[in-house]
């Protein structure tokens, strides 16, 4: 499975969580944004899906869907099974990139990969390239403009690691690779769906044991770029590709009935924290079983 070179296929890891308790408010868009899948240009990717140990008959559905490989954890590791599950399998499998989704987002362009991996080439201090629903110049994408409610791809255009300073919009851009428009920016790390850097993640959770999750972990790593910023005197900057229109679409809307973070509620999540080793040794067991 290894060589000395890198493998150019992305690895896609897909998170699914849809239990008896949660089935009501997502298995609607689970099926959706599963469907949404088959639209997806399989040239160049190997695409896993990982479960947080959902009913069997969302085992069975998933099973039954055309994935390279399959991962069902035996219990929930919240956002880190496919965030620390892709990372950790991709590098295993010798490969440069790859991508993180999840089960209340919609995939809207199937072939967007060929021309994000040629930009991330051409482009070797891009840490990763955020592929959610973006259009630049539209007030509809950006939170200060739009309620998240009416659109829950609407971001905040600020570089959280410098102290929510504006962004830096690269001055070349926008850059055109193919068929697709992309930009460049000081944009912070997100958990949102991206295109990744192996090496650039590897970065966040080299040597740590274990991991807190979703708004927690992302509060972690812009800790982290905050601290490697301003002890390198601001040489080691964090920069990111934005692909202009996107390839995934959010389905859940950002209420408390949608959204498993805000249903879960801070006090509840920041006390979790996930031993990777334990995500890791079930990954080896499914590739090697």
């Amino acid at each position: 499975m290894k060589s000395n070179q890198p493998d150019q296929r992305v690895l896609i890891g897909y998170l699914t969580y849809v239990n008896e308790k949660n089935y009501e408010r997502r298995y609607e868009n689970f099926s959706k944004s599963l469907d949404s899948l088959s639209r997806l240009d399989r040239d160049n990717c190997f695409l896993v899906n990982f479960d947080n140990n959902s009913l069997e008959s969302v085992k069975t559905k998933l099973r039954n869907f055309n994935f390279d490989a399959y991962c069902h954890f035996s219990e929930n590791y919240y956002d880190l099974s496919v965030l620390y599950g892709s990372y950790y399998l991709a590098k295993k499998m010798n490969m440069k990139y790859f991508v993180y989704s999840y089960d209340d987002i919609e995939l809207i362009k199937g072939d967007f990969l060929e021309d994000s991996i040629a930009f991330m080439e051409e482009n070797d201090k891009l840490d990763c390239i955020r592929i959610c629903n973006y259009k630049l110049n539209d007030e509809f994408y950006h939170a200060m403009k739009t309620n998240k409610k009416k659109n829950p791809d609407a971001v905040h255009h600020n570089c959280a690691y410098k102290n929510n300073l504006p962004l830096r919009w690269s001055k070349m851009g926008p850059f055109f690779v193919g068929d697709n428009v992309f930009h460049i920016n000081d944009w912070h790390y997100t958990s949102r769906s991206c295109l990744m850097r192996v090496d650039s993640f590897e970065d966040i959770v080299k040597n740590k044991k274990s991991l807190p999750v979703l708004n927690f972990f992302e509060g972690y790593t812009y800790r982290k770029h905050f601290d490697d910023y301003f002890t390198s005197n601001g040489s080691r900057e964090y920069l990111t590709g934005v692909l202009e229109g996107g390839a995934f679409k959010t389905l859940a809307a950002h209420t408390k009935l949608n959204s498993e973070r805000l249903n879960l509620g801070n006090d509840f999540l920041k006390k979790i924290n996930i031993d990777v080793e334990d995500i890791e040794k079930e990954i080896d067991k499914t590739m090697e079983g």
